[in-house]
């Protein structure tokens, strides 16, 4: 069976959008920093942004997170981050 692909014109983002979207990232790559150095990184769930912070933050991101961090200190060796973009695996 041929694999369809679709291109969907997206509108630009309300600049209301685009400021959380800065501030999410901005979270996320201070919290995956921050996850870098925990010494339960192997055994990390979603509760341990509330160590981190005690803002509200969306689960999927902080779960996608974790683990993309776990798999960028083992496999890369990684020591900081310097932008950490919010995404979530959308099944």
């Amino acid at each position: 069976m041929p694999t369809i692909t679709l291109r969907l014109e997206l509108h630009n983002p309300t600049k209301v959008k685009q400021d959380m979207y800065e501030r999410m990232t901005e979270v996320n790559t201070a919290f995956a920093n921050w996850l870098l150095n925990h010494p339960k990184l192997n055994q990390a769930t979603s509760k341990l942004f509330k160590e981190f912070s005690s803002q509200r933050f969306p689960s999927a991101v902080v779960n996608q997170t974790i683990r993309e961090v776990k798999s960028q200190k083992k496999k890369q060796k990684a020591k900081k981050f310097r932008t950490f973009w919010c995404c979530f695996n959308n099944q």
